[in-house]
């Protein structure tokens, strides 16, 4: 017997045709009956696990590199500071432009230099300009004392010209005086009172 593999009846050997569904046999296959049909089972898939080997990779081999040499930084050579001498203040016993208000130089500055080029003329001026200023009284002193050792020498000059030394000392002498009454003149100007040189220590008209 035929079994059809379409609708499963029953067929004839010789039968061509399924007579319930009309399924040829000659092309698709057929079950005879006395072949078992496998009964379709399904089963649920059981998960199997299957162990893992563990992958052993091999160790990296660490990379020696040269040793990074330390070098021990060099201590502060430390250097014992040297002293500087402090600035030796020289004081100049004949220098009085401190002593004396900066209005009292600026309101008679002009006095004074005229003093030192005019002589007793510009005393007299100085004078009558302003007589109780502590600064003009200060160049009024040293002018004359110019003044009055200017006029000993050239008295003593004229008085000895007969002789050779005297005239050529006096001359000297007076030529030296010349150029410290300009040197007080430019002190005026820069606001300097500073008593003459050479004729500083003389006694009279301190």
């Amino acid at each position: 017997m035929k079994i059809c593999p379409r609708c499963g009846t029953e067929q004839d050997d010789n039968a061509l045709f399924c007579s319930n569904c009309g399924t040829t046999f000659a092309v698709q296959p057929f079950i005879t009956k006395s072949e078992p049909i496998a009964e379709e089972t399904t089963t649920e898939a059981i998960p199997v696990q299957i162990p893992v080997q563990p992958q052993y990779t091999q160790p990296v081999q660490p990379q020696y590199t040269q040793p990074v040499q330390y070098t021990q930084p060099a201590q502060p050579q430390y250097q014992i500071p040297v002293q500087q001498p402090a600035p030796v203040v020289r004081y100049n016993a004949y220098d009085h432009s401190k002593e004396f208000t900066a209005k009292d130089l600026a309101d008679n500055k002009l006095f004074a230099a005229l003093m030192y080029v005019t002589s007793l003329f510009g005393v007299l001026i100085a004078l009558v300009a302003d007589k109780d200023s502590p600064y003009l009284k200060f160049h009024i002193r040293q002018v004359l004392k110019l003044h009055l050792t200017i006029t000993i020498l050239s008295a003593l000059t004229a008085a000895l010209a007969w002789t050779v030394i005297v005239p050529i000392a006096g001359a000297i002498a007076l030529l030296i005086l010349f150029i410290v009454n300009i040197v007080c003149f430019v002190n005026v100007l820069k606001n300097k009172s500073i008593e003459p040189a050479f004729v500083r220590d003389l006694k009279f008209l301190q």
